[in-house]
């Protein structure tokens, strides 16, 4: 039995379709259904962190060119922007953080007031300003930041220094002195301004500020969002109004108003061509498909548009490519060995050629129909690879092991039904794992006296599905090597799962 074998990682199967398809490209920029079922569909092939990762990126460059860059603050203050450094953007910095659990903004800006007050602005990179929420740059997350960095992260901190030296020589001493002044605490030298959420100038991002701006003024609720942004609270039952006294009304004894929820979110549009932004993903020539039959110039359409063509696009690419993995292997590899990403285009346009589909909306729920004869295979296969014993049942007979091996008469071992398989011997796999544990050296095989080597006994289950998981693996690369049709496949493999079952009770290492 091959139980060594390296672990592989299997991918979890794409997600059902939503009920409801629309052709993306027939949709106006505020179509929020559009945006919603874009994002949705962008989820087979990962486009949110791909479109994520890409204007972290981007920003950056683009704002250099800003600079000196004037920037409202608040309170009729400005800001003139001197430095833009990375630091959860920063490829060293920001690792560092995630690991850890720092919540940092992406990008921090440098610069001063008119009266010359040195200023710190963090700046987070958003696509989509829905999933925004101001919190995430307040200055009280910039300054709990600083002092994490500095007290535990020396390397990022040395990051930010190296930064701050390859800037332009008009820029180096203002941004040295707001970085110096932040990581020893000194906020009395700068100040933690209000941050700041930089976006792709496109006509979904101004609709939402302008429907932010008109419940700011009005109370107006928001209407519904795309489901993949923040849970906002509800707006207030009525609009704004004058005060009841001003407007000839009074409220009732003891009570007051309802309070309006306003909604505040500082953001800067930046403009960008979608082929610069989107063009270098991989799912831009399955875009392009997506483009054709909804009668879009991803040239000359509204960014947002050719955006959501690219994410149907790309979520139609992570699809096709789930479909063609055969079963208990890894991913197929995206990017092929010259660099290029793996283009799956030309099946889609066979299929649209073939079935005279009309638009994307068609398209998409072809893939679907696929997607869902598909899934009853990746079920057993997601079954077999999971530990045979839940964690409550391994951990009763484990028990029930060691106080038997104790001599413990009361132990009787039972639980419950379905939870004692028949072991390879013929025996019952609890009889089995109990002569083994009798022949053990004491301490080691169950434990006698805790968790061997004093490891938690949650680490010692996830070993156990990882020997499981292996020997599925093995044993499933050596009836693929036979020719054996999936669905034999796994028949062959379900049958197995009893003696799999009792040997995860003697795994304990």
């Amino acid at each position: 039995m091959t139980t060594e074998m390296e672990d592989i990682r299997i991918p979890a199967p794409p997600l059902a379709a939503p009920p409801r398809l629309l052709a993306v490209g027939h949709y106006g920029p505020s179509h929020v259904d559009a945006e919603d079922l874009s994002r949705r569909l962008g989820n087979w092939g990962g486009a949110s962190q791909r479109i994520g990762n890409r204007w972290e990126g981007l920003v950056p460059g683009l704002l250099e060119r800003h600079v000196p860059w004037s920037l409202p603050l608040g309170g009729g203050h400005a800001l003139a922007v001197e430095a833009v450094i990375s630091l959860d953007a920063d490829p060293l910095a920001g690792p560092v953080l995630q690991r850890a659990g720092v919540s940092a903004s992406d990008l921090l800006l440098i610069g001063r007031t008119g009266a010359g007050r040195l200023v710190l602005r963090a700046a987070d990179c958003k696509v989509s300003l829905d999933t925004a929420e101001a919190i995430q740059t307040a200055p009280v997350k910039l300054q709990t930041a600083f002092a994490r960095i500095a007290a535990d992260f020396p390397a990022v901190a040395a990051v930010l220094r190296r930064q701050v030296e390859g800037l332009a020589p008009a820029a180096r001493a203002t941004a040295a002195l707001g970085v110096e002044a932040a990581l020893a605490g000194r906020w009395d030298e700068v100040m933690a301004g209000e941050g700041l959420f930089v976006a792709p100038d496109n006509g979904f991002n101004r609709w939402f500020l302008a429907q932010l701006e008109t419940h700011r003024r009005t109370g107006a609720p928001l209407g519904r969002l795309p489901s993949s942004g923040p849970r906002r609270p509800p707006p207030a039952a009525a609009p704004i109004s004058p005060a009841p006294a001003a407007a000839g009304r009074s409220s009732p004894a003891g009570t007051r108003p309802p309070p309006v929820q306003h909604t505040v979110l500082a953001a800067h549009l930046e403009p960008v061509e979608a082929a610069t932004f989107l063009g270098p993903l991989p799912g831009w020539a399955e875009a392009a498909v997506v483009a054709e039959l909804d009668g879009v110039d991803l040239a000359r359409a509204d960014l947002v548009v050719a955006e959501r063509c690219w994410r149907v696009g790309v979520g139609l690419r992570g699809a096709v490519l789930s479909l063609r993995r055969p079963l208990f292997r890894e991913a197929l590899v995206e990017i092929l060995s010259d660099g290029r990403a793996r283009d799956v285009s030309p099946g889609l346009r066979q299929i649209v050629a073939r079935r005279k589909l009309p638009d994307s909306g068609a398209l998409v729920a072809a893939i679907a129909h696929s997607l869902d004869g598909r899934r009853p295979f990746w079920e057993r296969e997601g079954a077999l690879l999971r530990t045979p014993l839940t964690y409550p049942a391994w951990m009763a007979q484990v028990h029930s092991l060691r106080r038997n091996a104790l001599g413990d008469g009361s132990a009787t071992g039972q639980t419950g039904a379905g939870d004692e398989p028949a072991g390879p011997s013929g025996r019952s796999g609890m009889e089995d794992a109990r002569d083994a544990a009798a022949d053990a050296p004491a301490g080691t095989a169950v434990g006698l006296d805790g968790p061997p080597a004093g490891r938690p006994w949650r680490a010692l289950y996830r070993e156990v599905g990882i020997r499981h998981r292996r020997r599925v693996l093995g044993a499933a690369a050596e009836l693929a090597a036979a020719h054996l049709e999936e669905d034999a496949l796994l028949a062959a493999l379900e049958a197995r799962l009893p003696e799999w079952r009792a040997a995860a009770l003697l795994d304990l290492p």
